[in-house]
């Protein structure tokens, strides 16, 4: 998502930023493993609302893609959304591993969330916001640093993002 007027804009109760790359942006998401080689990208034509139920994945930079068993909870649940517990609010849903296994780590924030279509494009769901440390579990051997992982986080849409900013989703 572009910034309007070409500037890098934060909205705290979003728990987002808007930035304007100099350049351009593709429409494109990174798949695999975070140790991969960059060269399995995959198209984005599109979003909507997240559902409860839907199978998604999520393509973390400390932790890379997870999509077996990933699928997102509740939807519309408030959460506290930034690094201190602070009277700020985010309103979003869940995202759950749900045979317990990693759906992010310390360090995917801002990760994009998607289900993969028919014709392999994504459809964008959301963006990792903030791991729920009542389901820490065992990170994979592989992770980039040393996150702490969970087997369910909280997100916010791209629907609710999209409309926050009042923009449009890049896409190809």
């Amino acid at each position: 998502m572009i910034a309007p007027a070409g500037t890098s804009q934060i909205k705290k109760n979003f728990d987002s930023l808007l930035i304007d790359p100099n350049g351009g942006t593709i429409g494109e998401v990174f798949r695999g493993p975070q140790d991969a080689p960059g060269t399995n990208e995959a198209v984005v034509s599109g979003s909507a609302a997240p559902a409860q139920g839907t199978s998604v994945c999520v393509s973390g930079a400390a932790t890379g893609e997870h999509c077996a068993n990933v699928e997102i909870g509740n939807t519309g649940v408030e959460f506290d959304c930034g690094a201190i517990a602070d009277t700020r609010r985010c309103t979003g849903f869940v995202v759950k591993n749900t045979n317990g296994g990693v759906a992010s780590g310390t360090g995917d924030s801002g990760a994009p969330i998607y289900i993969v279509k028919a014709d392999n494009s994504l459809g964008a769901r959301g963006i990792v916001t903030e791991g729920n440390s009542n389901f820490i579990v065992t990170c994979n051997a592989n992770v980039w640093g040393n996150p702490v992982c969970t087997s369910r986080f909280w997100a916010v849409s791209t629907e609710t993002l999209k409309n926050q900013w009042g923009v449009v989703m890049d896409v190809e």
